[in-house]
């Protein structure tokens, strides 16, 4: 597949409309872990094991009828700056894309379906759906769990459920979370104490990239902490009504924005991002994801921002240091992404 193409766009799970709750939510995900019950896990498996198991894997992938028009990876055969650019898309984690070892991919066309292999577990398949659409994400991945489950030896333990290589994950190996957008709540100062309150229900907000990452432009990834003892519904009904709260919340702090005392001092931090963005000549990533999330809040508080909420959510991805080398060179070389982050970034908002 020609990177510097697929670098060129967003995916279609960003750009696609969804119930996005006022741009609150800009993408829901559903992942399963699977695992092969003739294979030790891959961070114990030999070499020559982590292979047999992909080739296994991936011939069963390729004879799924949810994936006729996908692309298939071997990570070993790519650059650093294309396993980067993978993650960026949130089709990889950060460990698939760093660590060493027999490792796989498989992404449907419009990048819907994405599994990881040879990751912690065998199988790690996702589904990306546009805004707060977590029942229709479970019911695609459902499908092609079945059909994993019919060509697969999956383990599966009657008493405790599917067998992960985390505790964490046994059961369901369900993870139902959504990508939020939460600027207000992070200028008011509440974001911490609402984050804190997460883990009193069962639920973890994540960075930008996952587990382990920070939660660049005030976007992080809300979901469920546990899977065992908790059937699908239930873990997806308790995420989505959590967003749905959070949503909210942060709508409440937007009007706290725009009232009499604090709208001068809101407008003035908004347009200077603006500004910022349509006059810098070099920007780096964290400062660029900080700027774009301003610009974005502006949107939604119906300030005179000649962008979108679309445009500007499409700009987080696209402003990404992988994305950035690739478009320059298109052959996964390393480039200075601090100048071309601004020139991109001038382009596009001026």
């Amino acid at each position: 597949m020609e990177f510097l193409i697929w670098a060129s766009a967003p995916s279609s799970w960003i750009t696609a409309r969804g119930n996005d709750l006022d741009g609150c939510v800009i993408a829901s995900r559903v992942r399963i872990a699977r695992n092969l019950s003739t294979a030790p896990f891959p961070h114990n498996a030999t070499p020559n094991t982590q292979r047999q198991t992909l080739e296994m894997i991936s011939d069963a992938l390729s004879r799924s009828p949810k994936l006729k028009s996908s692309h298939s990876f071997r990570l070993n055969d790519l650059t650093q700056i294309q396993r980067n650019f993978l993650m960026e898309r949130q089709l990889i984690s950060h460990q698939h894309a760093t660590q060493k070892g027999e490792k796989g991919l498989v992404v449907s066309s419009g990048e819907q379906l994405s599994i990881m292999i040879n990751e912690e577990d065998h199988i790690r398949a996702a589904c990306f759906e546009p805004g707060l659409a977590l029942q229709d994400g479970w019911a695609t991945l459902n499908d092609l769990d079945d059909d994993l489950i019919r060509k697969l030896p999956i383990s599966y333990d009657e008493d405790f459920g599917f067998l992960t290589a985390w505790p964490t994950n046994v059961g369901t190996g369900l993870r139902a979370s959504c990508l939020m957008h939460l600027p207000a709540l992070t200028l008011t100062g509440r974001v911490s104490q609402v984050m804190q309150g997460l883990e009193r229900v069962g639920l973890v907000a994540r960075g930008f990239y996952g587990e382990g990452t920070s939660a660049f432009g005030d976007l992080f990834q809300i979901s469920n902490a546990l899977t065992l003892g908790r059937p699908e519904s239930a873990i997806l009904n308790h995420v989505e009504k959590t967003v749905k709260t959070l949503s909210s919340l942060e709508k409440d702090e937007q009007e706290t924005l725009l009232e009499r005392e604090n709208r001068a001092p809101i407008e003035d931090v908004i347009y200077r991002a603006l500004g910022t963005l349509r006059s810098a000549r070099m920007l780096p990533f964290q400062e660029a994801m900080h700027l774009l999330s301003l610009v974005r809040l502006g949107s939604q508080l119906t300030l005179k921002i000649p962008h979108d909420l679309s445009e500007l959510t499409n700009l987080f991805f696209l402003a990404q240091p992988a994305h950035l080398s690739l478009r320059k060179t298109g052959l996964g070389e390393s480039a200075s992404d601090e100048r071309l982050r601004a020139d991109f970034l001038r382009q596009k908002l001026n």
